[in-house]
């Protein structure tokens, strides 16, 4: 997590939420969650990536840039 905030910290307009699946099993049903941890990022309530268990940070700047320059620009 506190890497992800590093991340998260170069996009100010992407905004991190945590929810614990196992204290609200909605979630994991609503979007087909199997593994933990997951990563899900929506813009205008349409979830755009999804990344779970084992994410390599250097891929993850790399999809996110590309996602941000394109829904801000």
């Amino acid at each position: 997590m506190p890497k992800l905030k590093e991340l998260l910290s170069h996009y100010p307009l992407i905004r991190l939420g945590h929810i614990d699946a196992s204290k609200v099993e909605e979630v994991t049903e609503k979007f087909l969650i199997l593994s933990a941890p997951m990563m899900l990022l929506f813009i205008e309530q349409k979830s755009i990536l999804r990344e779970d268990r084992f994410v390599l940070l250097s891929l993850l700047k790399e999809k996110l840039d590309h996602i941000y320059q394109i829904y801000t620009e």
